[in-house]
């Protein structure tokens, strides 16, 4: 998919380097979407390293793994909970793009992680806050410098949020 991307955009006339956004590579939060992945976790931790090396010279302005706690938040997670899944799942991407021989710091760059709100803002910013500091933690401990710590933070609005009996209180 990555690759008919870069090809589309191409013959569209765009530069395939000055293409943003991210692929959203995420094998753990489809597992725990979903409960199963059809080529299995470890198969799918190496197709995201793979999509990774052979889009880093293409799109060097494209992010490769999302890893999307909000998956855990729609089941029920508390924001304690939510954070920790972020930071399971990114020691796990971490494990996995380093035993594929990759530059750890290189590799953070070109990753996001989506995180949900609600209608309680201050706790939501603070989560956002939160995630920051704990992804810093984590990444520090794995040996990257503290100017490559940066995390790219989507935020969306959680699904428990909304209702379907009265949509106009969502207004």
């Amino acid at each position: 998919a990555a690759a008919q991307l870069v090809d589309v955009a191409v013959r569209g006339g765009l530069d395939a380097a000055s293409l943003t956004g991210t692929y959203g590579a995420d094998p753990i939060g489809t597992l725990a979407e979903l409960g199963r992945l059809p080529q299995g976790l470890a198969a799918a931790l190496g197709e995201a390293a793979d999509l990774a090396r052979r889009t880093v010279a293409a799109t060097p302005s494209m992010r490769v793994v999302r890893i999307d706690a909000g998956v855990h938040a729609e089941a029920g997670a508390t924001p304690a909970l939510e954070l920790a899944a972020m930071l399971a799942t990114g020691a796990e991407y971490l494990r996995a793009f380093d035993a594929e021989g990759f530059d750890l710091a290189d590799a953070v760059s070109r990753w996001d992680a989506a995180l949900t709100v609600d209608a309680d803002v201050f706790t939501s910013i603070a989560k956002l806050r939160a995630a920051r500091r704990l992804w810093a933690a984590l990444t520090g401990a794995c040996g990257i410098g503290e100017e490559r710590q940066g995390l790219h933070l989507v935020a969306r609005t959680s699904a428990s949020m909304l209702t379907r009996r009265d949509p106009w209180v969502n207004l």
